[in-house]
């Protein structure tokens, strides 16, 4: 998932340049703003979410559920014309 978060991450950065460019003090204040967001998902991403995972991995029992026929859920198909 690292590439996908680098590319949108990259994408967001260049969405905001040209906000940095305006000297209006709101839109100064709205960049700093949507660029502390931006990096704190990135540190969130890069290096909390994977410390807690090492140490917190995800659970790998599998859910045992009863395979009943009496509980299969039927799908009905329509046909678009």
């Amino acid at each position: 998932h690292g590439v996908a978060i680098l590319q949108s991450y990259l994408c967001y950065i260049v969405g905001l340049i040209p906000l940095a460019a305006v000297p209006s003090n709101l839109t100064c204040t709205l960049f700093r703003c949507l660029f502390l967001i931006a990096f704190v998902t990135f540190f969130h991403c890069f290096a909390i979410l994977p410390v807690i995972l090492t140490f917190l991995p995800p659970s790998k029992k599998k859910r045992k559920e009863k395979k009943n026929p009496e509980n299969r859920e039927e799908i009905e198909c329509v046909e678009m014309v």
